[in-house]
């Protein structure tokens, strides 16, 4: 079995645009069995079916994990776009949300969740007063002022809480994979292990505070506690990005914020592997 991922399209600019049509004919000649399309696609989520709509007679099976900037709106409910607006949204253009359940292709299951940030990669140098304030030496995270989570009754949701309702989703989605599925594959948007952080996050001090929005390694965890995991694929971090630990291949190949001149380039902005099936 093929699978091929992609994340972190932005398509905001005519840089990436391009890219996205390049990466779009590019898979179509690949035909992977599998797609997955792991989020950032664009900000809000109007324009979220348009762009699956062109990947959306790529690959026997597709799969689409929604990214932090499809929840971006000034007055909206992100829980409501994320459980209820963009899976609507995913099926209309031929794909799938693996939320109420593992997505199973042959004996292969596929397990994921766009989860979030939970100061699991924060540096020790930042306490949890300055982290709270999604703000250093200028720089804004513009989760801060676009996305609003709340509870089922309305109640602000803090990102600690955000983490655990979607790793509950995916651990409620490991434990319902079929004892006949030999292989299980991660999708996600938000990085799943320090591994896929790479040095830059280290190189200065904004570069260090911004580090604790990377993901959670709580996530990783719970994947790697099934001995039938093998490939984790992610985005969020805009940087090519691969590593084996533990048993478990994990993979990042975004498109990100390309500058004007650069284009699409298969190696650095697709993940493809090839999955036994026997």
């Amino acid at each position: 079995m093929k699978i091929a991922s992609v994340s972190d399209l932005h398509v905001e600019s005519a840089a990436n645009r391009r890219a996205v049509s390049a990466m779009a004919s590019h898979l179509e000649a690949l035909a992977p069995d599998v797609l997955l399309v792991l989020g950032d696609l664009c900000n809000g989520f109007h324009e979220v079916g348009t762009i699956l709509d062109r990947f959306g007679s790529i690959g026997k099976r597709r799969i689409y994990v929604p990214g932090n900037h499809e929840l971006w709106s000034a007055d909206g409910d992100a829980r409501a776009t994320y459980y209820r607006v963009l899976p609507d949204v995913a099926v209309r253009s031929g794909f799938e949300m693996p939320i109420d359940g593992p997505v199973v292709v042959d004996r292969t299951a596929f397990v994921g969740t766009m989860g979030w940030y939970d100061g699991t990669f924060a540096h020790a140098e930042f306490d949890a007063a300055q982290l709270g304030a999604k703000e250093f030496e200028g720089r804004t995270l513009l989760d801060r002022h676009r996305v609003r989570w709340v509870s089922g009754s309305g109640a602000p949701l803090g990102d600690s809480e955000v983490a655990d309702m979607l790793l509950a989703d995916l651990r409620d989605q490991l434990a319902a994979v079929p004892e006949t599925c030999r292989t299980i594959i991660g999708a996600l948007h938000v990085v799943p292990h320090p591994a896929l952080l790479g040095p830059r996050w280290e190189r200065d001090a904004s570069m260090r505070y911004f580090r604790a929005f990377q993901g959670s390694s709580r996530f990783g965890d719970a994947l790697a506690s099934d001995p039938r995991v093998r490939h984790v694929f992610a985005g969020h971090n805009h940087e090519r990005i691969y590593a084996k630990v533990g048993g478990v291949l994990w993979h990042l190949a975004p498109l990100g914020n390309l500058k004007a001149e650069e284009t699409f380039d298969a190696e650095r902005h697709v993940a493809v592997v090839d999955v036994d099936v026997d």
